[in-house]
């Protein structure tokens, strides 16, 4: 449970980061459009596989996994007028990050998950293309 890997991680050294999967971009998108947490988080779920398949090649299906956001309901319609700059701001906030810049959990593949920094400029694409799926 995640009690459990809280309790056996406290300082957040090993598996505990991956619990803030999807977290970096979800909470930009949580201080920007106001949206529940788990809403936002789910959104950075989304924009996480897009940056994993720009960074390791991965094939991750994001249409796949917008279509069962859009079926559960999750308002993804606010996703179109997302400013990058702005998110790109909350993300440099965030408290996981370091001097190095913006830190991800990324899933390459299911059961192969990584915590890495990544660029503002890959950063910047994803979002863009994050974008494209609600055209």
């Amino acid at each position: 449970t995640k009690l459990d890997i809280v309790v056996a991680d406290e300082k957040e050294q090993g598996v505990r980061k991956f619990l803030n999967l999807g977290h970096t971009f979800g909470h930009a998108v949580e201080y920007y459009h106001k949206i529940p947490h788990g809403h936002a988080v789910m959104v950075g779920i989304i924009y996480q596989f897009i940056v994993a398949n720009a960074l390791f090649d991965s094939k991750h299906d994001i249409n796949h996994y917008i279509q069962y956001l859009i079926q559960l309901g999750y308002p993804l319609d606010t996703i179109t007028d997302l400013d990058f700059e702005t998110l790109y701001q909350y993300m440099l906030s965030d408290k996981k990050n370091d001097k190095q810049g913006v830190q991800m959990v990324l899933i390459r593949q299911f059961g192969d998950i990584v915590v890495q920094h990544v660029d503002q400029l890959t950063l910047q694409h994803a979002c863009e293309q994050l974008k494209t799926y609600f055209k």
